[in-house]
């Protein structure tokens, strides 16, 4: 694949699986073996922000390698990082490394870094103001 297919590829992965809400797209997109980490994924940050919006920031790609800073919106409905809903609106940033072969995304569950803190005090109601 070109680079500019496997940029395509992970804009898909955001629209379809993470925007849409569309499981049944994870293993169209993911690999065999990631395909279940995002699958479980995928489905616990959806059921715990059922509106959730991941909107693209940053996306830059070199041979394999696609980086992703991305910014997501949603309203908390869910149980996520241990806390039950709030019914809040939050926002975070987060940043994804993901390697793609054969038209598929292969890896990147490790490569990547999300302001999970930022989240957790939005929940909770800890966040500056």
């Amino acid at each position: 694949m070109t680079i500019e297919a496997n940029k395509q590829l992970v804009r898909r992965a955001i629209d379809e699986v993470f925007n849409a809400g569309d499981l049944s797209a994870v293993d169209v997109v993911y690999g065999p073996g990631y395909a279940e980490h995002e699958h479980a994924f995928a489905g616990l940050i959806r059921g715990a922000f059922p509106d959730l919006r991941l909107e693209v920031e940053h996306l830059v790609a070199e041979n394999d390698l696609v980086c992703t800073r991305w910014r997501a919106y949603g309203t908390h409905a869910g149980a996520f990082l241990g806390i039950e809903p709030t019914g809040r609106h939050a926002s975070w940033t987060g940043t994804w490394i993901q390697r793609v072969a054969d038209g598929r995304i292969v890896e990147g569950q490790d490569w990547g870094n999300w302001d999970a803190t930022g989240l957790v005090a939005q929940l909770s109601g800890t966040a500056a103001r």
